[in-house]
């Protein structure tokens, strides 16, 4: 099945694009396709190991590690930003 992954900034550079699609097998969690998008990209990894700096959204509602995803989805990557 086919998903496609957006997100903005150096994660977007790290993925090859601001849109990338993604074949996935039926059934795969977001912490597989997470692993499959950090496998060979040591940027992306940097981000999935800090569970506090990146959140995934599917039609604007959060999604976590061990949710099913569907054929078709639309993720957010969105990293977090903290300041001052």
């Amino acid at each position: 099945m086919k998903v496609v992954v957006r997100s903005i900034g150096p994660l977007a550079a790290a993925l090859g694009g601001k849109e990338v699609a993604v074949e996935v097998s039926d059934g795969a969690s977001l912490a597989a396709l997470l692993s499959h998008l950090a496998r060979g990209r040591p940027e992306v990894a940097n981000w999935i190991a800090r569970p506090d700096a990146l959140q995934v959204f599917r039609s604007r509602s959060p999604l976590r590690g061990e949710e099913p995803l569907r054929d078709g989805d639309l993720l957010d990557l969105v990293v977090a930003v903290a300041g001052g």
